[in-house]
């Protein structure tokens, strides 16, 4: 008995060479143009992976309808408050959850001369820190302008501690992920309004 015939001619040989060398430079173009895409969309568009995106508020990633991504439009909100005998050492209270707010050295006033004199008995005023008033040129008798600081206001930085690791640090983790997802819708609404 026989065996098939394993023969090729070295027309077939050549022809099955040139098919796998063409299929081999097609792959390497793929590739090639890939790597290309995704180094123009790092470098200005973007590159937006499932796990970076995964999470945030508004974002819907395969949903029910058959789309792959969903965005609903959030909206950013403003830090808390601080009580009010701490706000007014408050250096900047930004809209920023990750710019912690700053307590200000010393602040000036103008209060009465009785008002002066409560604080300075309270331990809360230095003599050297109180300064005439003048209005038309001439010396105001019963106000004074003062320099308060926050290193004779005990209660102030205790209260000002509070606040930053309470209410400003619960508003600022709540708030990290909302700025991550607007961010993101307007990079593609951006990217698709060029389009």
């Amino acid at each position: 008995m026989s065996s098939p015939s394993t023969e090729y001619d070295a027309e077939s040989i050549k022809q099955a060479s040139k098919s796998l060398s063409g299929l081999l430079g097609f792959a390497q173009e793929v590739l090639t143009a890939r790597s290309k895409i995704q180094m123009e969309m790092s470098s200005g568009l973007g590159v937006f992976r499932e796990q970076d995106i995964s999470g945030l508020p508004g974002i819907h990633l395969d949903a029910e309808d058959g789309a792959w991504l969903r965005l609903d439009r959030q909206r950013t909100t403003r830090p808390p408050e601080p009580e009010e005998h701490v706000a007014e050492f408050v250096a900047d209270l930004a809209n920023d959850p990750d710019k912690r707010p700053e307590l200000l050295p010393a602040i000036s006033r103008e209060v009465t001369i009785e008002e002066a004199s409560d604080l300075e008995e309270a331990g809360l005023l230095r003599s050297e820190n109180v300064r005439e008033l003048m209005e038309d040129g001439k010396t105001l008798k019963e106000w004074v302008k003062v320099t308060l600081h926050v290193e004779d206001f005990l209660e102030v930085q205790q209260g000002f501690e509070a606040y930053i690791t309470g209410p400003w640090a619960r508003w600022s983790e709540a708030e990290k992920p909302v700025r991550k997802a607007i961010k993101l819708y307007n990079t593609l609404f951006t990217l698709h309004s060029a389009t």
